[in-house]
């Protein structure tokens, strides 16, 4: 589905449904507008299935969930071992 013509857009819109909607339930006030982050997201998960599906599936479907948890759990900073001052 995801080479089809359309499959890409189809799939981004089911994902951008889905991810807002959960974000709107959480009982925290996000400090970036929900919108935004939900297209980063979604965005940036697209973007791992191109290259996955592109190098041949380098890692297999667990492994890829556990580390797409990891990022989203813990932050690109947090994931990447960065840290940033306050207001950067």
């Amino acid at each position: 589905m995801f080479d089809q013509v359309g499959g890409r857009q189809h799939i981004a819109r089911a994902m951008t449904q889905k991810v807002s909607a959960a974000l709107q339930r959480l009982p925290i006030e996000a400090p970036v507008p929900v919108e935004f982050l939900t297209h980063y997201i979604v965005g940036a998960v697209l973007q791992l299935l191109d290259w996955w599906l592109a190098n041949d599936k380098p890692y297999n479907i667990e492994e890829m969930e556990i580390m797409l948890y990891k990022i989203l759990r813990n932050g690109l900073p947090g994931i990447a071992g960065l840290q940033f001052i306050k207001g950067s």
